[in-house]
C-alpha cells in the first residue's frame, strides 16, 4: 500500500498561530471589548442607572455569540425573559403587597413562564429577575426593574455592535471538518473493499474482520465526523448572514455547503454497502 510523504511535526509558532486563530479566542476578545465599552457608557448615565451600571457588561457578555445573527436572536430572547420576569414581579407585588409568600409565588410563576420555548436558554432569567426585583428593589421596584432591563439592553446593543464591526467567519473550521469527514469515508471504503475482496474470494468472515468489529470500527465512527461537519457548515451559513466579511466569500460558502451534501450522500451509500456486506447476496 502506498503512503504519502510524512508531514513534519508542527512547530510552537504553528501551534500558537492555530490557537490565536481559534474562533473561541476571537469571541473572548469581542466579549471583553463589549463588556468594557458598555461598562464605561453605563457609568456616564445619571442615577439610578449608574448605581446598577454592572448590569450593562453583564448584558454584553450574556448576549455575545459567535455570529451576528446569533447575538441578535439571543438578545431578543434574553430581553423578553427579563421583561417578563420584571412585569411578573411588579404585578404580583401590586396585587398582594410585600411579603414572604409573594417571593415564593413569583418564583413558582416565573419557573412556569420560563417553560416558554421561545425564550430558549434564557428562560432562567424569568424567575431570577422576578426575585431580584422583589428582593433587591424593595420600595423601588419599578426603578430597579427599569434600570435592570435598560442596562442589560444597553450591554446587548453594544455586543451586537461589536459583533457587527468584527464579525467572525469560520471558513477554516469548515475546511478541517470536511477534510476529517472525507478521510473517514475513505477509511471506511478501504475497509469495505478489503472485506468484500475476502468474501468474494471465499475467505468468509475472517479473523481481521472480527478484530476490527471488536475495536468498534464501523458506523459509529462515521456518524461522528458527519455530525461535526454538519454543525460546522450550519454555523458557517448562519455566520454568513448579516456579515460584511462574507460577501467576498460567498462562492466558498456555497462550495462548502455543496461539498458537505455530496459527502453526506456518500456516507449514506457507505451505510448501504455495510448492509450489503452483512446480507451476503453472493451466497
Amino acid at each position: 500500500r502506498c503512503t504519502g510523504p510524512v508531514s513534519p511535526p508542527p512547530t510552537w509558532r504553528t501551534r500558537l498561530t492555530a490557537v490565536a486563530r481559534h474562533p473561541r479566542v476571537g469571541l473572548a476578545g469581542k466579549a471583553a471589548l463589549a463588556a468594557t465599552l458598555s461598562w464605561w457608557v453605563a457609568l456616564q448615565l445619571p442615577d439610578p442607572a449608574s448605581t446598577y451600571a454592572f448590569y450593562a457588561p453583564f448584558g454584553a457578555v450574556a448576549t455575545m455569540y459567535p455570529t451576528v445573527v446569533g447575538s441578535f436572536r439571543e438578545s431578543v430572547r434574553s430581553l423578553a425573559a427579563i421583561t417578563l420576569g420584571a412585569l411578573l414581579a411588579l404585578a404580583v407585588d401590586a396585587a398582594l403587597g410585600p411579603g414572604v409568600l409573594v417571593v415564593g409565588l413569583v418564583v413558582v410563576l416565573g419557573v412556569l413562564l420560563g417553560g416558554l420555548r421561545a425564550l430558549g436558554d434564557h428562560r432562567v432569567y424569568v424567575p431570577v429577575v422576578g426575585l431580584f426585583v422583589l428582593v433587591l428593589g424593595q420600595g423601588h421596584e419599578l426603578d430597579y426593574a427599569a434600570a435592570y432591563a435598560g442596562l442589560f439592553a444597553l450591554g446587548a446593543a453594544v455586543a451586537m455592535g461589536v459583533n457587527a464591526l468584527l464579525p467572525s467567519f469560520p471558513l477554516r473550521l469548515v475546511d478541517g471538518a470536511l477534510a476529517g469527514l472525507r478521510a473517514g469515508l475513505v477509511s471506511h471504503l478501504l475497509y469495505l473493499a478489503e472485506q468484500l475482496d475476502e468474501r468474494l474470494d471465499g475467505d468468509g468472515h475472517g479473523e481481521r474482520e472480527d478484530e476490527v468489529e471488536r475495536q468498534g470500527v464501523g458506523r459509529p465512527h462515521l456518524a461522528e465526523p458527519t455530525a461535526r461537519a454538519r454543525d460546522v457548515v450550519d454555523h458557517l451559513l448562519e455566520a454568513a448572514r448579516a456579515n460584511r466579511r462574507a460577501r467576498r466569500h460567498l462562492p466558498a460558502v456555497r462550495a462548502a455547503q455543496d461539498g458537505f451534501r455530496a459527502l453526506e450522500r456518500v456516507g449514506l451509500l457507505v451505510e448501504d454497502l455495510y448492509d450489503l456486506l452483512e446480507d451476503r447476496p453472493w451466497g
